[in-house]
């Protein structure tokens, strides 16, 4: 067939099915308003969930505030957990150089008995080596303390990619709604 033939062809198919098609061709503005308010209450639903993450007007706390509240304590933890094994190691130095004073019996050997001949004055620590146990438990404080630098880096960069997220939504459910009126429009 030429492109006569097929137009010519076509309109009969029309034709032939033209109730169907007026059916479909009366649904179509109800189905655009349906679809446009759809795409309207989508577009708030997505607004709102950037709002809940990144805050703004009716939210109290956002997701943002709760990592900015988390990654705040943590800090504030890393800090406490080191002045603890600072005090630790010091502490345990100031223990470890505390001696008292001993006194031991110096002998002679007269034939086969042990005679006491005098008396040796010295002193010893009163606490053994607990510097070397307490600057451990230090040294262990320090690496927790570095556990917690890393969870707040973690929550932050979390913080950061909530914001960018809570900001893209709400880009998208503008022009969900946009779309979605414009729609409800025709």
């Amino acid at each position: 067939m030429s492109g006569i033939g097929d137009f010519v062809h076509v309109l009969g198919l029309i034709w032939e099915r033209r109730a169907a098609l007026v059916t479909l061709l009366e649904k179509v503005p109800d189905a655009m308003h349906d679809t446009g308010a759809g795409m309207e209450a989508a577009g708030q639903g997505a607004i709102e969930a950037g709002r809940a993450l990144k805050g703004g007007t009716g939210v109290t706390t956002s997701a943002l505030d709760a990592l900015e509240a988390a990654a705040q304590a943590l800090s504030e933890c890393r800090n406490q957990v080191q002045s603890v094994a600072a005090y630790l190691e010091d502490a345990g130095k100031d223990i470890g150089d505390v001696k008292v004073p001993t006194v031991s019996a110096t002998y002679v050997n007269i034939g086969t008995q042990k005679v006491v001949s005098g008396l040796s004055f010295g002193d010893t620590k009163l606490f053994g080596d607990v510097s070397k146990a307490l600057k451990d438990g230090a040294g262990k404080l320090e690496d927790t303390a570095d556990g917690l630098a890393s969870a707040v880096t973690a929550l932050q960069s979390l913080k950061q990619a909530l914001s960018d997220t809570g900001g893209d939504l709400n880009t998208v459910g503008q022009k969900l709604k946009e779309g979605g009126q414009a729609l409800q429009a025709v």
